[in-house]
């Protein structure tokens, strides 16, 4: 196991991430149909992963962390509700974390350098939480193993 030292900082972050309250957004994503059907132990598996992408966020603020498709979901959510996302976001940054949803789409050199961040930030998970994403049961195309969808929740 990997032992990460964090900065007081870090600390901070870790502290106001684990009281972070999602609840609002996993009713959303749980919801059969403006949701995604997930159930609430799904819906708390990729909020703590949804977290770790935060904290990857903070701790890493000039590299682009790609997160896996399911917790990019998760992310979405999360930005529609636009006042709670701005507040965490303060909280968290003390700026608003932008979303760009087009990273991946503007050519076939955008697309590997999506693929490349994406396997960065495994490693970063791995590396910060001694816990890969391929427990998610994702590929990297961001697929499930289990089913081939994008959204599914399926445990790996």
């Amino acid at each position: 196991m990997t032992v990460v030292t964090m900065s007081r900082n870090e600390t901070v972050v870790s502290r106001i991430l684990a009281e972070l309250d999602l609840d609002p957004i996993k009713v959303k994503l749980m919801d059969q149909e403006e949701g995604a059907g997930w159930t609430l132990e799904e819906a708390d598996r990729i909020e703590k992963w949804y977290k770790r992408f935060l904290f990857l966020n903070y701790k890493y603020p000039d590299q682009p962390i790609v997160p896996p498709k399911i917790v990019d979901k998760f992310w979405h959510q999360h930005v529609l509700d636009t006042y709670k996302y701005a507040e965490d976001c303060e909280r968290i940054f003390g700026f608003f974390l932008h979303h760009f949803p087009y990273f991946g789409m503007r050519g076939e050199e955008d697309a590997a350098n999506l693929q490349r961040s994406f396997e960065e930030t495994k490693s970063l998970f791995t590396r910060e939480f001694d816990e890969s994403p391929d427990s998610l049961g994702m590929t990297g195309s961001g697929q499930c193993d289990s089913c081939g969808s994008s959204s599914c929740g399926h445990s790996g």
